[in-house]
């Protein structure tokens, strides 16, 4: 977990926020969702985010799932068309599934997420590098 040393106001929270949303999302290391800026007409309130009526969160993964989908367009889209595989032609579209399957439940479990928090009075970014294959499972505890 990052979290700013230094807390801004309200006028500067919200261009710190989406500044950081569009770096996350014009980096091709990264996929997440369309629309997590915070829109030009929202109103951030410290009450509001004081009492968590109101957060202001993004999520992306590390990874990028538009290779994952071309690879999963490349397959066969009919059931005939998986009638009469040769072995190689299997073997094939078994291997593309593995790294389909692979590479998006890698992607899902190497989160990043960050949301704006309020700290003595002043806005900051919390941002959470959450790593599923680095979880401690008991063995190194």
């Amino acid at each position: 977990m990052l979290l700013d040393v230094e807390g801004v106001g309200i006028g500067q929270i919200k261009t710190r926020f989406n500044n950081l949303v569009r770096q996350f999302a014009n980096n091709s290391k990264y996929s997440g969702r369309e629309g997590q800026e915070i829109p030009g007409d929202e109103r951030i309130s410290y009450f509001e985010v004081h009492t968590g009526e109101k957060q202001y969160e993004a999520v992306f993964y590390q990874g990028n799932i538009e290779l994952y989908n071309e690879k999963l367009n490349s397959l066969p889209e009919n059931r005939e068309d998986y009638e009469n595989l040769t072995p190689e032609m299997e073997k094939e579209i078994k291997g593309k599934l593995e790294t389909i399957t692979d590479g998006v439940f890698g992607i899902l479990y190497r989160e990043v997420w960050f949301k704006i928090v309020l700290d003595k009075d002043k806005f900051k970014i919390c941002m959470y590098y959450d790593n599923k294959y680095n979880q401690a499972n008991g063995e190194d505890l």
